[in-house]
């Protein structure tokens, strides 16, 4: 998934440029949420497209079941 490796990426670039000690705090936590949300978003489209794939399989299974030795 190469969505999560720039997530991450963008994340720890991020922390590189923040250099002032009286927003670090701040400016950590909100970095930090925003990847959080970016991960979850991409994890839930991920989600939702295995749902389908699942859904599709099943069905296929029971209209079209394997026969053993087949």
């Amino acid at each position: 998934m190469p969505w999560v490796s720039i997530v991450l990426t963008t994340f720890w670039t991020r922390l590189l440029y923040l250099d002032d000690p009286e927003t670090l705090d701040a400016k950590l936590s909100h970095a930090a949420r925003e990847a959080s949300d970016e991960l979850s978003a991409i994890a839930l489209r991920y989600a939702v497209i295995d749902g389908k794939e699942l859904t599709v399989a099943k069905e296929a299974a029971r209209t079209h079941p394997v026969k053993p030795g087949a």
